[in-house]
């Protein structure tokens, strides 16, 4: 028979991982955002080392990071989430500021990226 007393924590820890098992993806805003974009536009991509070219404002910083009990975070999943993001927000581009690597403290990918728009 099982306690009563081991029923609640039971179900908030069990509530607390489902509802976590994604990469958490967040938005510095830097400037007003544009009109979301098709899910299907082709949002570049720039390296950390490029230049970018064409006449710009960043619209923000997307940070895509490891929420604590993340599953899935391979570098293609928190890469489509910060392309997803930047679609949401109008961005035509984005820039890779920085990516982690799994490591002792975290087993997923993470990534920063500027979201760009062009002018």
């Amino acid at each position: 028979m099982i306690r009563s007393y081991f029923i609640l924590p039971f179900c908030i820890a069990s509530l607390m991982f489902l509802c976590s098992c994604g990469a958490s993806v967040n938005l510095s805003p830097g400037t007003t955002p544009r009109t979301p974009k098709p899910s299907d536009y082709k949002v570049q991509v720039y390296q950390k080392t490029d230049t970018v070219q064409v006449k710009h404002t960043v619209i923000g910083l997307i940070s895509v990071e490891d929420s604590g009990f993340t599953v899935s975070c391979s570098y293609e999943t928190v890469f489509n989430k910060a392309i997803e993001k930047a679609r949401a927000i109008g961005a035509d581009a984005i820039q890779i500021v920085q990516v982690d690597t799994p490591s002792f403290f975290s087993t997923c990918y993470q990534i920063k990226v500027l979201a760009i728009a062009y002018d």
